[in-house]
């Protein structure tokens, strides 16, 4: 993430700098130190998501709040779970439901790299357990040190603070020349 931001904030785009324009009617400030507490990180996907929360839940105090809940994100796990396991699948998650064993989840993690980032994240894991845990360590937003969000959940919602996860494709890398 703080490589993507470096690359973003010092590249150049025919012969100038990237103009950054905030709305706010105060002072704003963009940087790349990690945010003071509460702050938020938002993610491009669920695996985002799920990573954000498992790798600052100890960090932040077990203060962690998920935008919009966590079942989404456990559903997509109970769901590699029951791939993982071989087992009955009631509800495909939206994002493997062309998938139908573990197999073709692993085949597929060849040219996903975000289904590469979920086995990854499961390995040697129980996705089942992972899912509860996240269902524990919910907290509401007001007692959370970290809020957690997707792109899509976020849209509409201000935050103080916020730091973009690594989920983030750089699509700048190849249009733009750093200094």
């Amino acid at each position: 993430t703080l490589g993507k931001a470096v690359r973003l904030l010092t590249a150049r785009s025919r012969g100038g700098p990237v103009p950054l324009v905030g709305k706010a009617p105060w002072e704003t400030r963009v940087d790349l130190d990690l945010p003071e507490l509460p702050f938020t990180v938002i993610t491009r996907t669920n695996v985002g998501a799920i990573r954000a929360v498992v790798l600052h839940h100890d960090l932040h105090g077990g203060r962690v709040h998920v935008v919009g809940g966590v079942e989404e994100l456990c559903w997509l796990l109970e769901d590699v779970g029951a791939l993982k396991e071989g087992g009955e699948r009631p509800k495909p998650h939206p994002e493997l439901v062309g998938v139908r064993t573990w197999e073709e989840l692993e085949e597929l993690a060849g040219v996903s790299p975000q289904i590469k980032v979920l086995l990854e994240l499961v390995k040697g894991v129980d996705p089942h357990g992972l899912a509860d845990y996240l269902r524990r360590t919910q907290v509401p937003a007001d007692e959370a040190r970290l809020l957690v969000s997707t792109a899509h959940k976020g849209k509409g919602r201000e935050w103080d603070r916020v730091l973009l996860w690594d989920d983030f494709p750089a699509w700048w890398e190849e249009r733009w020349t750093p200094f």
